[in-house]
Parts: structure tokens; C-alpha cells; sequence
């Protein structure tokens, strides 16, 4: 059963996190540059590309002109599938994001819906591009991250939360209890000891390994779903926010879902649950709409990269 020291050693997850980046997957420049050196890195590139997940928020307590480069002034800018979360901004910030985006040489956003209402709101051309996780093969995924099948432990549906307090969190785990089905459950938060058995935080490898080795993937993350489609497993994803909150990110996972013909897969209500649980997932069916927009967007890359 839970423990309650669980998050007191999570706080490991840190230590997990600098231990993956030891591995060299990924190659820094340097790692913690403050702001106020930012600018003097510009001389060092000969472009630069800002992009992935929300960086593009108008969240007050994340939106930052850094995230739009603004600290690079002579080199080409690229923005690759940056998300502004939300299907638009507020109206006093479109001067502001004019402005910012002025000097891009290229611009592509995560969303369709959003990259035609920025391309209207600044008078430019905005492409839109899939998460770059999509860029990547499962081969590619299981080869560095170095992921194992586990035949013994993959009969088991992963719950991956987190949305705070949300109906589906309790109600889909005590569903597939009821099945007599294992629930292994991710802790994001405290109350999610409620939910029962708990597993520590895993590394990047051992995150990536619970979703290719469980029967189904049950989540509200945007990422949760990308890694489920990735390593093509049955999965449900769940309405982390209400329709017509103003804080809502629904839109992303929603307009995802709508291009590649997902939107089975997508619950807003427990009595979607049994239906989306029962029906199986067919990758043949959406597989030619998936390569197509992997495919457009690694040649919006290939273009933009071709011109520095």
C-alpha cells in the first residue's frame, strides 16, 4: 500500500533527471546558463530553434520573452511546435506576441486550430508540426532509452494523472479493479494515495518501459498519449479540464486527436469509460494520417534548416 514517506523520496527525481542527462542522449552546450548570459551565447550558433510543449503559454506565471528568443538578435530563429496550450491568447497580447515573433524566419506551432488563428492574428504563415517525441521511431525510443519487453509484468493497465482532483482518476482505476485487472499507478500527487497501490517514480528509461509494457495506458497527459501511440498501445485519455475553463489545455490533446481520427480515445465522462475501455484501438486505420503529419513536419524542419 502506499507509503507515506513516497513523495519525501521522490523528491529523488531530480537526482534521476540529472543521472539521464550524464548519459549524453542529449548534448549541452553548457548546462544552467543564467538569463543575463543568454545573450552573449548568440555568437557561439548559427540559429536557433525554440520549440516544444507550452512554452508559447499566456499563463502569466510562465509567459516569457526568453521562450520567443529574445536574446538573439543576428541569427536566424526557427520555432518548432511550440504550444500556447490554449486555443487563442487574450487580446491585449497580440501586439506584444506580434512583435516578438517579428523576426522568425520560420514559424510552426503544436496545434492546426491554433496555427491558423495565430497565422490570422500576426498576418503570417504558421505551419503546424507534431510533438517532436513523434520524430523519433519506437525503434529509435526503445534503442537509447534501452527498453526491455517484461512478459511477466506487462498484464497491467498504468494510470498516469495529472490533473488534481479530477472524477476520472478514482472512477477508472476502481473500474478496472472491478475487472480484476492490475492498476499500477504513477504518484504525481498526494492524493493520488488514494487511489491505492502506489509505485515509486521511475527513471526516463523506467517511465518509458511502463508505458511499453502495460496492457492499457489510462492518463490525462498530452505526453502520457504521445508515448502510448508511439509504442502503438491501447490507451484512453482523459479530459483534464472543463469545457470553457479559461485555463483549459483540452485544446491540444483535442485537436491532436481530430487529425489523426483519435477522438474515440478521448473521455469526458464516466459514462464513456466501459465503451473506450472495450473498443480496440486498430493503428492500420490512422497510420497513414500519423506518417503524413510526421512526415510534413520533418520537412517544415528539413526547409527552415536548409535556409541557415
Amino acid at each position: 500500500m502506499f507509503s507515506s514517506d513516497i513523495f519525501e523520496k521522490n523528491c529523488a527525481k531530480r537526482e534521476l533527471f540529472n543521472n539521464f542527462l550524464k548519459r549524453k542522449l542529449i548534448h549541452y552546450y553548457r548546462q544552467g546558463i543564467g538569463y543575463d548570459h543568454l545573450s552573449s551565447i548568440e555568437k557561439h550558433f548559427d540559429a536557433f530553434i525554440c520549440g516544444s510543449d507550452q512554452i508559447w503559454t499566456p499563463d502569466i506565471n510562465f509567459f516569457d520573452p526568453y521562450y520567443f528568443l529574445s536574446f538573439v538578435t543576428k541569427k536566424p530563429q526557427i520555432a518548432y511546435a511550440p504550444s500556447i496550450g490554449r486555443s487563442s491568447y487574450p487580446e491585449e497580447l497580440i501586439p506584444e506576441i506580434k512583435n516578438m515573433l517579428k523576426d522568425f524566419k520560420h514559424i510552426s506551432i503544436r496545434e492546426k486550430s491554433a496555427a491558423k488563428y495565430l497565422s490570422e492574428a500576426i498576418g503570417r504563415d504558421v505551419t503546424a508540426c507534431v510533438d517532436p517525441t513523434l520524430l523519433l521511431d519506437a525503434d529509435r525510443w526503445i534503442h537509447d532509452f534501452k527498453i526491455t519487453a517484461q512478459e511477466k509484468r506487462g498484464d497491467y493497465v498504468l494510470f498516469y494523472f495529472l490533473g488534481q482532483d479530477r472524477w476520472y482518476k478514482k472512477t477508472t482505476v476502481d473500474y478496472c479493479r472491478n475487472k480484476g485487472l492490475k492498476a499500477m499507478v504513477l504518484p504525481m500527487r498526494k492524493e493520488d494515495a488514494e487511489l491505492g497501490d502506489m509505485m515509486s517514480y521511475p527513471d526516463m528509461s523506467g517511465f518509458l518501459s511502463l508505458i511499453y509494457n502495460a496492457r492499457y495506458i489510462i492518463t490525462d497527459s498530452f505526453h502520457g498519449m504521445m508515448f502510448s501511440i508511439i509504442f502503438r498501445k491501447q490507451f484512453m485519455i482523459c479530459a483534464r479540464f472543463n469545457d470553457g475553463d479559461t485555463i483549459s489545455q483540452n485544446s491540444r490533446i483535442e485537436d491532436f486527436c481530430s487529425r489523426i481520427n483519435l477522438t474515440g480515445r478521448y473521455v469526458k465522462s464516466p459514462d464513456e469509460i466501459d465503451s473506450v475501455f472495450k473498443s480496440h484501438l486498430d493503428y492500420h486505420t490512422i497510420s497513414d494520417k500519423l506518417d503524413s503529419e510526421i512526415n510534413s513536419s520533418k520537412d517544415y524542419l528539413r526547409a527552415a534548416l536548409q535556409e541557415v
